[in-house]
């Protein structure tokens, strides 16, 4: 995997805890 990649994967991986946590309140 290339930093690119995993920045992306990273980001990617953000908005999803951030739409589950929305989810929960």
């Amino acid at each position: 995997l290339t930093k690119e990649s995993m920045s992306k994967g990273a980001k990617l991986d953000s908005k999803k805890i951030r739409n589950i946590l929305a989810k929960m309140i």
